[in-house]
């Protein structure tokens, strides 16, 4: 017998110790895998519900500016033909910029649903607006001038109405979908 090949049982409980100790880590590094795995999981899906808010954000963002100019439309003091081209060319743009955002995965309602708005906004500045300075911008208003544009605006108004309605709608369908709470920003 060769003397390496003779062990004490000292040497054997330590083999035994190391043995265990490596299963032990073995165990340990797999409950590790599978938490750093489960983790990953969990944010892959709060990313995805970060990314359909942010997707959510940035289509709003676009609307809400486009909303803006055409309040500040509304609300200004004199109306003309410049102002139109500008707002008109603002919508176009407007409608440029949804195409770029592109659609949420396969989910094309939101982006939809926002282009449909913007090409009402963009209808206005072609169509109901044109009339509305026509009606305004002259020297001699009249009262029938008076009817005729409170006739437009409650169109326009009811209009839109509708439109956002349906807006709010399409968007609280795609947030239920992708797991996003929607929350009224106060501007």
């Amino acid at each position: 017998m060769n003397p390496q090949d003779i062990h004490t049982s000292e040497d054997s409980r330590q083999q035994d110790q190391q043995r265990l100790a490596a299963d032990k880590f073995a165990d340990a590094a797999a409950s590790l895998v599978f938490v750093l795995c489960l983790f990953s999981i969990v944010l892959g899906s709060c990313k995805q519900r970060e990314s359909a808010a942010s997707y959510n954000d940035r289509v709003i963002a676009e609307i809400h500016r486009a909303s803006e100019r055409i309040t500040d439309f509304y609300t200004g003091k004199d109306k003309h033909d410049g102002q139109l081209d500008a707002l008109e060319s603002y919508m176009a743009g407007a409608e440029d910029r949804l195409e770029g955002i592109g659609f949420f995965r396969d989910d094309q309602t939101l982006l939809n649903a926002a282009t449909e708005l913007i090409e009402f906004y963009g209808g206005l500045c072609s169509e109901e607006n044109r009339e509305l300075v026509d009606l305004v911008s002259g020297n001699y208003y009249t009262p029938d001038d008076s009817v005729a544009v409170q006739t437009l605006l409650t169109g326009i108004i009811k209009e839109d109405n509708r439109h956002n309605q349906e807006f709010t709608e399409i968007q609280a369908s795609f947030a239920r979908r992708h797991g996003v709470i929607l929350v009224r920003k106060e501007s």
